[in-house]
Parts: C-alpha cells; sequence; structure tokens
C-alpha cells in the first residue's frame, strides 16, 4: 500500500472517530427528561381525554375562534435566562388516616370505604354519607392527596312557593321563595380564621402554609391558606367556607409534601412569550399571584364581546339562513404586548400522574389578559405530541 493511500485512510479514520466522539459529547449535554408531560399539562392525565372531547364536539358543531393572537415582547421583559428549582410532590400518610382526621375534625360518624368511583388510576376513598344527603369527606389517593368534606345543610333548599307538572305528571318546583341575605349568621374574619386554623391543625396541615385570607359577603365566607414551598405560595391551597345559615359547608386540604429534585436551567421571560401559544407549557399558579396581577380589560378590547358586537351579531330573520354551505370564518388578528413576567412556581402534572412545581412566569398582557408558562429549558421535560385540537381557550 503506497503511503498517500494510507496517509488517506488514516485521515478518513480519525475524522470518523472524531465525529463520533463529538457526537459522543454532544448527546451527553442534552438532559435526560425528568418529567413526561400527559395530554394536559396543566392538570390531571383524566381531563385530557375530556380536552379532547370537547375540542373535537367543538369543531363539529362549528364553534371556531373568532380571533387570531400574537404575542409580542414589551420593552422591559427581560432576555437573561436563569436557573430554578424542581419540585415533586410526594404523598404523607396512607388515606384511611387522613380521612379519619377529617371525619373527627367535622364531625362525621362512620368508617373509611373505597368509593364506587374509585379507579387505579384515582383510588378514592370516603365516609359519611354516600347520597350527599348529610356530611361526608372524600380523598383521592393520587397527586396531591387532595381531601374535601362537604355539608349541604349549610346551604338549605328556599322553600317551594308554587309547584307545576312535566307532561309526563312529575311534579316538580317551578316557583321558589327569594333568598333573603343573612349576614348575622356569617363568622367575623377573626373567627374564620380561628376556626380554619383549628381545623387545619387537627387534619395535620404541614408548617409550610401561608397566611390564612378570608372573604366575606351577605351571603356566604371563605377562609384559605397556600401551601408554600421555599417562601413561595403554590397552587395547592387549604380552605374552609360557610353557608347563608353560618354553618360550614366545606373545607378541603392537602396530604402532601415537595421535595427538590434539581437545579435546571430556564429560558428568559421574552423567550418564554413563544410558549403562551403552545397548551403544552401551560400550568397552574397560586391565586395570590391571580389575584396581584390581575387587572380590569378594557371595555374597548378584543378579548371581551361588548353590547354592539352582540347586536352585530343577530342573525337576519327575515331571509332563509343557507344550510348548504357555512360562510368563511376570517379570525380577526389580536397583537397583545406583553409588558410584566412575574416569577412563579408553576404545577404541571406528569403522565403518570405525578404532580410537580417547576420554575415559570405569568405573562401579563397590555389588554388584561394572563398566561402561566414554565420556563424550563427543553429538553428536561418531555413533551407530549402536539395537537391543536387541545389548545385551551
Amino acid at each position: 500500500m503506497g503511503l498517500s493511500k494510507l496517509q488517506e485512510r488514516v485521515t478518513v479514520f480519525t475524522a470518523t472517530v472524531a465525529l463520533v466522539a463529538a457526537g459522543a459529547f454532544w448527546s451527553a449535554q442534552i438532559p435526560t427528561p425528568l418529567i413526561a408531560l400527559g395530554n394536559n399539562a396543566g392538570g390531571p392525565k383524566g381531563m385530557a381525554e375530556s380536552s379532547s372531547s370537547l375540542a373535537d364536539s367543538d369543531q363539529k358543531i362549528g364553534m371556531p375562534n373568532p380571533f387570531s393572537y400574537e404575542y409580542v415582547a414589551g420593552a422591559n421583559l427581560s432576555d437573561q435566562g436563569g436557573k430554578g428549582q424542581v419540585y415533586q410532590a410526594e404523598l404523607v400518610g396512607d388515606p384511611a388516616t387522613v380521612l379519619g382526621r377529617v371525619a373527627r375534625a367535622m364531625g362525621i360518624d362512620g368508617t373509611v370505604s373505597e368509593a364506587e368511583y374509585s379507579t387505579p388510576d384515582y383510588p378514592t376513598y370516603q365516609i359519611g354519607s354516600i347520597d350527599g344527603s348529610s356530611s361526608s369527606a372524600t380523598i383521592t389517593w393520587t397527586g396531591t392527596g387532595n381531601w374535601w368534606f362537604s355539608n349541604p345543610a349549610a346551604y338549605p333548599m328556599p322553600k317551594c312557593l308554587e309547584e307545576a307538572k312535566t307532561e309526563d305528571g312529575q311534579a316538580y318546583c317551578s316557583r321558589y321563595e327569594e333568598l333573603t341575605a343573612t349576614p348575622g349568621l356569617l363568622p367575623s374574619e377573626a373567627v374564620m380564621k380561628a376556626a380554619a386554623q383549628k381545623i387545619f391543625s387537627s387534619v395535620g396541615a404541614p408548617a409550610q402554609l401561608g397566611e390564612i385570607t378570608t372573604y366575606r359577603d351577605d351571603y356566604s365566607a371563605y377562609a384559605t391558606a397556600p401551601l408554600q414551598v421555599a417562601g413561595q405560595d403554590t397552587p395547592f391551597e387549604w380552605s374552609v367556607s360557610w353557608g347563608s345559615n353560618g354553618s360550614i359547608g366545606s373545607a378541603s386540604g392537602h396530604s402532601v409534601k415537595f421535595v427538590t429534585r434539581g437545579e435546571f436551567e430556564t429560558v428568559s421571560a421574552k423567550s418564554a412569550i413563544a410558549r403562551i401559544a403552545d397548551w403544552r407549557y401551560s400550568g397552574g399558579v397560586a391565586s395570590s399571584i391571580w389575584s396581584k396581577y390581575a387587572s380590569a380589560i378594557p371595555v374597548a378590547s378584543p378579548l371581551v364581546r361588548t353590547a354592539d358586537d352582540a347586536v352585530s351579531a343577530e342573525p337576519d330573520v327575515t331571509q332563509e339562513p343557507d344550510v348548504t354551505q357555512e360562510p368563511p370564518v376570517e379570525p380577526k388578528k389580536v397583537t397583545i404586548e406583553i409588558n410584566q413576567a412575574a416569577s412563579a412556581l408553576v404545577s404541571i402534572w406528569a403522565a403518570d400522574g405525578s404532580v410537580w412545581l417547576v420554575p415559570g412566569f405569568i405573562l401579563v398582557g397590555d389588554q388584561g389578559s394572563m398566561s402561566p408558562v414554565f420556563s424550563l429549558v427543553d429538553g428536561v421535560v418531555k413533551m407530549p405530541v402536539w395537537s391543536p385540537e387541545l389548545v385551551a381557550y
């Protein structure tokens, strides 16, 4: 073999080895997905089928979106990426014990049993009334171990003033006595906070609960406290509500803790804007975040219908409708400038039913829109196949 031929083979071999080595190095830089999302990032996996069915149904009966949205970055948005902690939910205790504590705190008698509608994916247990005629408590042992208490006696039915009958002779109430506000029966702010604290402690609320906040009007009242992680409010709240007669009508909480799974790189607020239109990046944020950044949508905003829109949308009843062909719908283009980006922990649900808190933003638009998206760089989360039918409006 000549020297030139040998040099040629050595060169090819060296180049091949270099390419393979470079490929191995590059592959090592691509993170193995930590989370695999289902078809409904922001909620339990079972909701995906419902969302898909609804989208299909809307398309079949002709309900196109009359607007086409374009999101652009405001001048103040940062183009700097960063890092953030990722947390995974872990159930605490067992469902029978948790539900037993709820029953004792709320005065429910009976034994814990598995609900008839319980499934392997969503094992559900209950205690108390099964038919809803009196107090009961339920827990679903997946995700965050969400439990809830219900007392129908807190919402008494108004007196029936007039009865009527259906075509087949079934009697029903056609006119009820008007509800009268009884604000004097509702607890004060101090009483609500004390009662909520007692219930939360009795059931086993974690020390990481945030401040209890209250709301009260003439007909109802409630108290809530967010579960906090690393000092930040999360979408998972503990709550107690009172009916118009002053009785506790409901309560709820979670039997969960969040453990850190590491720190991961995040995209910038400016880059996150491209994710608004992709439902796979959506998630939940704490109600306190919504309240802080919520603003009234301007009346002239295309995001809402005005009285003039309603009038102009009325069909011309003087002409027979053409049912043979639907007129083409040209969506109206709406440009929304994102001028605020608030960092927040965003909750997402994985395909296996696990719940995660990941870094993200709530992106606030100039027309009152608020869009929560997670900001982890691509590759940390394995995304489901894109399906425009599952876009959430």
